[in-house]
């Protein structure tokens, strides 16, 4: 999408922290796979004097607003001084601005991460390893140093500003307190609400896989309508969207009372608490699994956490929502030498919340959100991939076979629930 010259021209800003101070580095820029948030991702390589430094460029459309950017970027950078596992946004050379627009596109440059994501059957350890990340994250998110008055959220890019206690709620956690509940919980309450009728609505779409492939290899950037690879890709996630329509018109109206009823019950059990504590602070909303990063497996050690990014999502929140984000992403079954999916009564939310709290507290209230939120998030993000490609033909910037490795782990997810 950019030439060469021009992330050339976007690094100038940069070209004292990428290791020019007299004479410039020989860069090689690569384009790295982007996530799903229409961002652009550059791995950036400086070789000077035959020492190489890696960074990350990242881009996003001009649309992301600039505000929400720089507060996120604030926060990321007074954070990093107490946790070494955050990548910040460094400042040009001229100007001590995180980031430029060039291009249409608001630009940051951070450091590199290196390592690997851990594997969705990945020990309990390591799991654990992953949760006290996060709560390391967390305590440099919210040092004394770095916490600013949080009775104004940051507002997200896709929303506007609404009162955090939704009319969705009964009544009674609406008006029993001026106290903001957890964005995780009213989040959730509204929007299993708003997916009830659109999961209703897939009803009425074609669920022919030809047609549906077709139209997938026009609303995904990556694919391309012709392309025999492409095609064949779009007709796999084609049938796991078939398959995924008709689990979640089977099914919806069974479980989802039940979550929420059971969301509706933590926002009822959090109004005595509000005079006790804090049942929000600022957390990073968005950590998937391949979003902490590990050294690669070590037969004599275990492996070690190099580093936690994508910040995008940070917000306030109940730290609930990100250890069930990651704990989610885990399945709850191994594979066996033999290829036997073997039940060890893994319990990835348990991994986690251990290792969370070595680090930090971690209370009943928040451990039964959790486990109420990965069951929500699981179903939930299954009926928004399947309404957003069958019946809003939302378009994205990914590959075909990425969005169906996520459904499918959804299916596998939802399919423990029933």
């Amino acid at each position: 999408m950019f030439s060469h010259d021009g992330l050339l021209t976007v690094l100038s800003h940069w070209m004292t922290s990428v290791g020019a101070p007299s004479q410039e580095p020989d860069l090689r820029i690569t384009p790295v796979q982007p996530g799903f948030s229409g961002g652009r991702v550059y791995r950036v390589d400086a070789t000077r004097e035959e020492e190489t430094t890696s960074w990350a460029l990242k881009g996003w459309p001009s649309s992301t607003p600039r505000e929400r950017m720089a507060k996120i970027s604030q926060r990321i950078v007074a954070a990093s001084q107490h946790c070494d596992l955050l990548a910040p946004p460094l400042p040009g050379i001229k100007s001590s601005r995180t980031s430029i627009e060039a291009f249409g596109h608001h630009w940051e440059l951070a450091r590199w991460i290196t390592g690997i994501p851990l594997p969705a059957d990945a020990l309990d350890d390591e799991i654990a390893r992953g949760g006290e990340a996060i709560g390391r994250v967390h305590l440099a998110l919210n040092t004394d140093a770095n916490r600013e008055h949080q009775r104004k959220l940051i507002e997200s890019p896709s929303m506007q500003e609404a009162p955090l206690v939704s009319t969705l709620i009964s009544p009674n956690v609406a008006n029993a307190s001026s106290s903001r509940l957890p964005r995780c919980l009213t989040d959730r309450l509204n929007r299993l609400h708003q997916l009830t009728a659109a999961v209703a609505s897939l009803a009425g779409y074609d669920h022919s896989v030809d047609i549906l492939a077709t139209r997938l290899a026009t609303q995904l950037t990556d694919e391309t309508l012709g392309d025999p690879t492409s095609d064949f890709h779009c007709r796999q996630l084609a049938e796991s969207l078939v398959e995924a329509s008709i689990w979640l018109r089977r099914y919806w109206n069974v479980i989802t009372p039940g979550l929420l009823e059971r969301l509706q019950r933590h926002a009822n059990d959090a109004q005595p608490m509000f005079a006790e504590r804090r049942l929000t602070t600022w957390v990073l909303r968005d950590v998937h699994r391949e979003h902490i990063l590990f050294e690669p497996p070590k037969r004599d050690r275990p492996r070690s956490v190099q580093g936690v990014f994508d910040y995008d999502a940070v917000d306030v929140d109940s730290p609930a929502a990100d250890v069930a984000r990651w704990a989610g992403d885990f399945s709850s079954t191994v594979n066996s030498a033999l290829g036997l999916s073997v039940h060890q009564n893994r319990v990835p939310l348990e991994a986690t919340v251990a290792g969370y709290r070595d680090v930090c507290s971690f209370s009943k209230w928040e451990f039964d959100v959790a486990k109420t939120l990965i069951e929500v998030n699981s179903i939930g993000s299954l009926g928004n991939w399947t309404t957003w490609l069958i019946a809003e033909n939302r378009h994205f910037p990914v590959s075909a076979s990425r969005i169906r490795s996520r459904i499918i782990h959804l299916i596998a997810s939802v399919c423990r629930i029933c």
